[in-house]
């Protein structure tokens, strides 16, 4: 019998059965037009296929996203997922990206997308492909794009094969930490290292992160 999931090496950018799955965060149907960008081709278009979703577009590189844009394919897509970000985009390139990926989404349409934190604790942990930035400049940047209801997940231990993702709240990254760790530590120093004013301050220090937001083509963006 045929394995479900292929091999370590094989499936290098897939989700294994340890890990959070990221699509059931997106807004979407067994209608949606999905475009991929960045990873396997073979193992984003099935993970899809298996909750139903058919229409699903990807392209290996995220730096060919202009390439994408034609006559025949803007407002094209439901949700545009770049799950690794932009692996040697700079943060005045990153505005330009977003513009384009709106154009290619319908309107209300969403982007997803995963990127590494410059200022995070744990910086030596960052993946080559996945895109440096902060929490902050992701939400300036995405704003001034023309985007709006703009949401950040925390994630834990990495973008490749996540092992928590959460919304970006203390409580909830307390409960995380607590769970997390609840075996490794002493619990009164996870009592202590779980705490919420510690944890408000480690929001924004964490390695990774996902965010999501929708297109708003009612905004007047220069594009």
């Amino acid at each position: 019998m045929k394995s479900k999931y292929r091999s370590e090496t094989s499936f290098q950018h897939s989700l294994p059965k340890s890990s959070s799955d990221w699509r059931f965060l997106l807004p979407i149907t067994k209608y949606s037009r999905v475009l991929i960008i960045g990873g396997e081709q073979d193992d984003f278009t099935e993970l899809f296929n298996k909750i139903g979703v058919s229409s699903v577009t990807w392209l290996c590189n995220p730096s060919a996203v202009a390439g994408e844009l034609n006559e025949n394919n803007q407002n094209n897509y439901d949700i545009v997922a770049i799950p690794f970000g932009f692996s040697a985009a700079k943060v005045t390139d990153e505005i330009e990206v977003f513009r384009t990926v709106r154009r290619l989404l319908h309107p209300g349409g969403s982007i997803f997308l995963g990127f590494s934190n410059k200022l995070g604790l744990f910086s030596k942990a960052f993946i080559a492909n996945s895109y440096h930035s902060t929490p902050h400049h992701m939400i300036r940047n995405l704003r001034q794009s023309g985007y709006s209801d703009i949401d950040l997940y925390g994630v834990m231990s990495n973008l490749e094969t996540p092992e928590y993702i959460f919304p970006l709240k203390a409580d909830l990254l307390g409960f995380t930490l607590q769970h997390r760790y609840r075996y490794l530590l002493p619990a009164r120093l996870l009592h202590y290292f779980s705490s919420r004013p510690l944890v408000s301050i480690v929001l924004y220090l964490l390695s990774y992160y996902f965010v999501i937001a929708k297109s708003n083509h009612t905004l007047e963006t220069s594009l």
